[in-house]
């Protein structure tokens, strides 16, 4: 079943080399919750602020060697989802965050 609708241009990854934005449809029911649960399950991820019945969530995620902070936000407002992930220090990520998200939407697209 598909349940994102990526757009040509909806997929920004140079973020001054430090972060990535995606934006998608949300074609089924319960896509916010799914990304939710995905983003909990990645190690050394916890929940910053937020939750699924606010309608928006914000993640932080340590690095594994030295514990920096990588933020991700996820939010769903009038049918569509938007994740942005992005690195709290430093001026380049490495492509983690573009990564993290790929994975995510890999996840709840089964």
């Amino acid at each position: 079943v598909r349940v994102l609708t990526l757009h040509p241009g909806w997929v920004r990854t140079d973020m001054g080399g430090s972060g990535a934005d995606i934006s998608a449809e949300d074609s089924a029911a319960g896509l916010l919750a799914r990304l939710d649960a995905a983003m909990q399950a990645l190690p050394r991820t916890r929940v910053l602020a937020g939750s699924v019945a606010d309608g928006r969530i914000t993640y932080v995620t340590r690095t594994p060697t030295i514990g920096f902070p990588d933020y991700t936000t996820i939010e769903q407002t009038d049918g569509q989802v938007r994740l942005l992930a992005r690195s709290r220090f430093g001026s380049s990520d490495m492509g983690v965050n573009a990564k993290r998200l790929k994975g995510l939407l890999a996840t709840v697209q089964g």
